[in-house]
């Protein structure tokens, strides 16, 4: 390590001099050295489209499921009004 007249600090390794900081104390994390991780943006949800295969087949179960509430309902309905 060498130190300047002018107070830097310096080191030398294999023959290449390198030019030293001194990191305050009370630093958690070095703006120079660490790397600062950015927030994660979430993700966006992928929804596909209503032709995916995998859309479709969930949609007829829900209209068959539906179907058969429609259904329900028109019976009671049909029943309170006779």
């Amino acid at each position: 390590m060498i130190e300047a007249f002018d107070g830097n600090l310096y080191c030398c390794i294999n023959d290449v001099i390198y030019g030293l900081d001194i990191i305050p104390k009370h630093a958690v994390v070095s703006k120079v050295f660490d790397n600062i991780k950015a927030e994660e943006k979430p993700r966006k949800v992928y929804i596909p489209n209503r032709k995916h295969p995998w859309r479709s087949q969930e949609f007829y179960l829900y209209l068959r499921e539906e179907e058969s509430k429609w259904k329900k309902f028109v019976s009671q309905q049909s029943k309170s009004i006779c």
